[in-house]
């Protein structure tokens, strides 16, 4: 299965949407994610994106090939298919604890 990393973020390709995730948004653009140091974004746009929820999680359907865009890194091509948003998390050893990656 095809996963794709873009800075912090990751795209990991899923085989359905799982059940009881509800749909939010339907769209040709969608902000995967909000650099929250320098205010940039992760942005990814198709011909038709399907945003789904379920507790924390983000699932995204495209039926066409999308493109990942950011301010810091080339943007890159996302296969149709079904993806679960991914916040890579770090670990601080002065706190001994994990932390979603901050962009």
């Amino acid at each position: 299965m095809q996963n794709y990393r873009h800075g912090d973020i990751r795209l990991k390709r899923i085989e359905f949407i799982p059940e009881e995730s509800t749909k939010t948004e339907e769209s040709y653009k969608y902000i995967v994610a909000h650099g929250e140091a320098t205010g940039h974004k992760h942005c990814l746009e198709s011909s038709n994106i399907q945003v789904w929820l379920k507790d924390d999680a983000i699932y995204l359907v495209l039926e066409n090939t999308g493109i990942l865009t950011h301010q810091e890194h080339n943007r890159i091509n996302i296969h149709p298919g079904c993806y679960e948003v991914i916040h890579e998390r770090e670990y601080d050893p002065f706190s001994k604890e994990h932390r979603q990656a901050y962009d």
